[in-house]
């Protein structure tokens, strides 16, 4: 009787151990699936579509909702990092700051509803 209570909690303990295993898994390819997208080199340019200056920030995935900035433009060299909303599909805060500088600032990122295009 006690070999087979025993059992049934090793069992028990073992189940509890793959399912938050399997859940932890999903949480991170459903992050990376959500928000890798985003990952590329874009060029700086207005509403209209037309380019502002040589400006170019390049996106990296690093984990979770977070994403990696990193850009030059006619005032120097930033880099930053963005949190991505969960809360709020295609919608991100976050801060940058120009390297060699006391100059920072605030990201602010949108998707637009077609998923075209990205506002900063």
């Amino acid at each position: 009787m006690i070999e087979t209570l025993l059992g049934n909690v090793i069992a028990g303990v073992f189940a509890s151990i793959v399912t938050l295993v399997a859940l932890q898994l999903y949480k991170t390819l459903s992050y990376r699936h959500k928000y890798a997208r985003f990952e590329g080199r874009y060029s700086h340019r207005s509403i209209g579509g037309d380019p502002l200056n040589e400006g170019v920030t390049t996106i990296k995935y690093l984990r979770k909702n977070i994403l990696e900035t990193r850009g030059k433009d006619t005032d120097g060299r930033w880099q930053g990092r963005i949190m991505m909303s969960d809360g709020v599909p295609g919608y991100g805060t976050g801060v940058y700051q120009y390297e060699g500088k006391s100059d920072c600032g605030r990201h602010e990122i949108q998707v637009s509803l077609d998923g075209q295009t990205i506002f900063v």
